[in-house]
């Protein structure tokens, strides 16, 4: 019984899960010398997550930072799970490490960053960096990983136009804006931009001049790439949707209780993603994946 219910939770289902599944199954709670050893045999696997090798040779390196929360003492303090996702130079997905930590800033990404690199992250082998835009994490990876080129995430900077420009301009700036990363070429996103800085200049003189001086290095750097990819690395997207899946598994609990519970809660979550990644090609087409495993089964 204590063995099942071992297992069960080392594949995935919470402490209060695993009591609850027992009970209605067996009639029996599993006892707090189990729930104990769980817990430390977990604690022991996230360690080894976050500090396995890195084999792979990685195309592209997804950085952001997710939120989260831990109770401590009577209230409840705010918590940074920095995190990098890699893409291969065979198109499989891979969460290559995570990180907590109070706050995000520069020296903070910038352990993250030698700590993936020590690890077997080779920045030479990186074609482009995909990130928000923070300050700290761009000085950080220009720092740790040399002159890759940096791309600034598109929906990002979408937002942040939004935010900053009149209700009644939105639309048409949002539209000039989608004219600028949908370009069939690099030349066509130029003069789209051009055209774009043109019209909202002396409305808008700040947003126009950070869209200016981004574009000159990390607004447009998609475009060197294959356009297959330009559309999935053009954003933060893939690892957005990472943090979307782990709050919706765990975040719904408020706050964690402890600091090992935020570990073993990103752990089970990143392990499953990965797994669910393995082997998958990224950039080969849906209809002709599943034909191949159709003809393989």
């Amino acid at each position: 019984m204590e063995s099942w219910a071992e297992k069960a939770l080392l594949a995935g289902l919470g402490r209060s899960e695993v009591i609850r599944l027992m009970e209605s199954t067996t009639g029996c709670r599993p006892s707090d010398s189990l729930l104990k050893r769980v817990r430390v045999e977990l604690d022991r696997q996230a360690k080894e997550f976050r500090e396995r090798p890195l084999t792979g040779r990685y195309d592209y390196l997804f950085l952001e930072a997710a939120w989260a929360k831990d109770i401590v003492g009577v209230n409840a303090a705010s918590i940074c799970i920095m995190t990098a996702v890699g893409i291969t130079y065979s198109g499989e997905k891979e969460i290559l490490g995570l990180e907590r930590t109070p706050r995000e800033n520069e020296a903070n990404w910038r352990g993250f960053l030698s700590r993936l690199v020590g690890r077997g992250l080779n920045p030479c082998d990186l074609a482009l960096v995909i990130s928000d835009e923070h300050s700290g994490l761009l000085n950080a990876s220009s720092e740790v990983l040399g002159d890759v080129p940096h791309q600034l995430c598109w929906a990002h900077r979408m937002r942040n136009v939004r935010k900053r420009v009149d209700a009644c301009d939105r639309k048409q700036m949002v539209a000039g804006l989608q004219s600028v990363y949908q370009a069939d070429n690099l030349a066509r996103a130029k003069d789209a931009l051009r055209r774009w800085c043109i019209r909202w200049q002396q409305r808008y003189p700040r947003t126009v001049r950070n869209a200016q001086e981004d574009s000159a290095w990390s607004l447009l750097a998609f475009f060197a790439r294959p356009q297959l990819h330009w559309e999935y690395v053009r954003t933060s997207n893939p690892i957005e949707r990472v943090f979307r899946e782990l709050r919706r598994q765990q975040y719904e609990c408020g706050a964690f209780a402890e600091r090992e519970a935020c570990n073993r809660a990103v752990y089970r979550v990143f392990v499953w993603l990965n797994g669910l990644w393995a082997g998958k090609d990224i950039w080969q087409p849906r209809g002709t994946r599943t034909k191949r495993i159709a003809v393989a089964a």
